[in-house]
């Protein structure tokens, strides 16, 4: 039996967090920072130049424990299909070259996608 892909799902921890790096190290620029805190909120950031920059924040409502969503970053972050915040961005994109995930959160699929795909999703 052919099996489909599964949302990702936020298993038994706190929070997570995804980081868009400009490389691998722990010392590299974070041009995004998205950490959900469960029963909290949303803390957006950017780290350059050795220190973080003014934290942004968003309700953590889209977000069940243990439940799966579907997660899209366009300029602005989609969870389950509405939108929950947006960022400005403060390095360039093209300098991001690194995706760090961690926390107790199960990623089954991630993949880049098209703008052009993106808008007809939403």
């Amino acid at each position: 039996k052919e099996q489909k892909p599964v949302p990702a799902t936020w298993i038994k921890c706190s929070q997570f967090e995804i980081n868009l790096k400009t490389g691998q190290s722990g010392g590299d620029d974070t041009a995004f920072q998205f950490k959900p805190c469960f029963g909290q909120k949303v803390t957006l950031n950017s780290f350059s130049s050795k220190s973080w920059q003014i934290e942004e924040s968003a309700s953590d409502k889209p977000f069940t424990k243990g439940a799966a969503f579907t997660m899209i970053f366009v300029i602005k972050v989609y969870v389950n299909g509405l939108q929950l915040c947006m960022f400005k961005h403060r390095l360039p994109l093209e300098k991001v070259t690194a995706l760090m995930i961690s926390g107790d959160v199960s990623m089954n699929i991630f993949g880049v996608i098209p703008v052009s795909i993106v808008l007809i999703f939403l």
